[in-house]
């Protein structure tokens, strides 16, 4: 299989070079790609190398669908290098008391999986099974020849399984030497049970039949657990340019309408969800932190709350435009996604700097009104405001070229994120500027009405006074 596959590769014009570890474990040479971590002569890793990303990308694209299982004793993987700590982005764990019950689900699951054109290689942990035959005692024939439980286990494991009685050294190798009963490799259920076996009585040999029941058997080769509870796997890879959180909402609403899950099974999400749930809180507070931080610096610089809190504020209008290019992209509120808000947060705090810094001087050296200053901010800052936010769009376009799942989030959140808010700055910041503060110029102009008039009055009452006095003194 491995030679096979490895010709199929090599005859593409896009592969440079295959590397093969056939039966062992390879290095770990990627920041996330965690290697086979032991050797085991069923398991073999290809490193292969293509001609630029669109080739990996049309390769992944083609690949998958065509060689997945075109082996019947094998099966194929194909997965490109990514920044993902998961082993798959899609993950359910399915947890309970009965296997039977968790792989009747799981099968429905994966069912479900295999129809969409945007999952492959679905798969469980629950998959493998292998031929076995289950070996009874009969205890009365046993005991009346004294064949045992366990010296029947200890002759036929060291009859079937071989025994190591050397060790072989070549230089700083070792080679396994392991000493095999003659015909061994070539015995069959019917073989197995005219097998002579060793009793009490010396000199003695009976047939395996004799002294037990053999019957042919299928198991799973593993039984998961997970926290201590019975637990099946069910992952998929995602192929290029599909949403995991897409993919995450179709199976959840198939799970949901379609399945009747008993009261004792639980089923929970893993893969790239899991990831998320997990680093996300932490994201979060760090955009709290980043907040904070960013209200105290304009406090010390504006020395007023109310300008700092409208600053600040105005960092919910990158919401639109970084939500509206991941969805134009495809792509999901990932971990590097959240850092691009995070920067988003502080170019748009940025660019509000920029235009109240300048409507507070006009009002302060031009004693202008509120509305004109506003006004002609918006007006002078749109220039400055639009060279920043245009450079820092052109900045990233190199991330969202490389199409990585690592800095393409980042990129298209920050790149459509000031771009497109851009309007949004120079429209919204002057009127909230004029909400927050016409008002209390207005409350001003009226205090000032009511004091002149006050002082009207006081005058009017002394000129009537003095006039009495005058005439009281005639």
């Amino acid at each position: 299989v491995a030679d096979s596959l490895t010709k199929i590769l090599k005859a593409d014009k896009r592969v440079k070079s295959v590397t093969a570890f056939l039966g062992m474990a390879s290095p770990r040479f990627h920041m996330t790609y965690a290697p086979e971590p032991t050797p085991t002569n069923a398991y073999a890793q290809f490193i292969v190398i293509t001609e630029s990303e669109n080739a990996t990308k049309e390769m992944m694209n083609e690949y998958p669908k065509k060689y997945e299982n075109y082996f019947p004793i094998a099966q194929i993987r194909f997965k490109q290098m990514d920044y993902q700590i998961v082993n798959a982005p899609v993950e359910y764990y399915i947890k309970g008391d009965d296997y039977e019950t968790l792989s009747a689900i799981s099968d429905s699951i994966m069912t479900f999986m295999r129809k969409d054109p945007n999952l492959f290689y679905v798969h469980s942990d629950f998959d493998e099974s292998e031929e076995f035959i289950q070996v009874v005692l009969d205890a009365e024939e046993a005991t009346r020849l004294g064949v045992t439980q366990s010296t029947l286990s200890v002759y036929l494991a060291g009859s079937l399984t071989g025994s190591s009685i050397v060790s072989l050294w070549e230089g700083s190798y070792n080679l396994h030497t392991t000493v095999y009963t003659e015909g061994v490799h070539e015995i069959d259920y019917e073989g197995l049970g005219d097998m002579l076996i060793p009793t009490a009585k010396p000199g003695e040999w009976v047939p395996l039949r004799q002294v037990a029941t053999l019957t042919p058997m299928f198991k799973h080769t593993n039984m998961p657990h997970r926290n201590g509870m019975k637990c099946i796997t069910v992952a998929a890879d995602v192929v290029p340019g599909a949403g995991q959180l897409n993919e995450f909402g179709k199976i959840d609403e198939y799970i949901d309408y379609h399945l009747n899950i008993p009261d004792n099974v639980i089923i929970d999400k893993g893969g790239s969800m899991a990831v998320t749930n997990e680093t996300m809180p932490s994201l979060l507070m760090a955009i709290l932190a980043a907040i904070v931080v960013m209200f105290v610096v304009l406090i010390i610089h504006y020395a007023k709350i109310g300008i700092s809190i409208l600053s600040l504020s105005v960092s919910v209008l990158c919401v639109f435009g970084a939500t509206f290019g991941l969805w134009m992209f495809g792509l999901d509120m990932s971990v590097t996604a959240m850092l691009g808000v995070i920067s988003l947060i502080g170019i748009i705090v940025r660019n509000a700097i920029i235009m109240y810094d300048y409507a507070g001087e006009l009002r302060a050296k031009e004693h202008v009104s509120v509305h004109q200053a506003a006004y002609e901010a918006g007006l002078r800052r749109m220039r400055p405001i639009f060279l920043t936010s245009a450079t820092t769009a052109l900045g990233v376009i190199p991330m969202i070229l490389a199409k990585t799942l690592l800095w393409e989030p980042m990129g298209v959140v920050i790149c459509f994120g000031t771009i497109l808010t851009f309007p949004l700055v120079v429209t919204v910041l002057p009127v909230a500027y004029c909400l927050a503060f016409d008002a209390g110029e207005r409350d001003k102009k009226f205090f000032n009405r009511i004091n002149l008039r006050f002082l009207k009055r006081l005058d009017k009452r002394d000129e009537r006074n003095e006039k009495r006095n005058k005439d009281l003194s005639r």
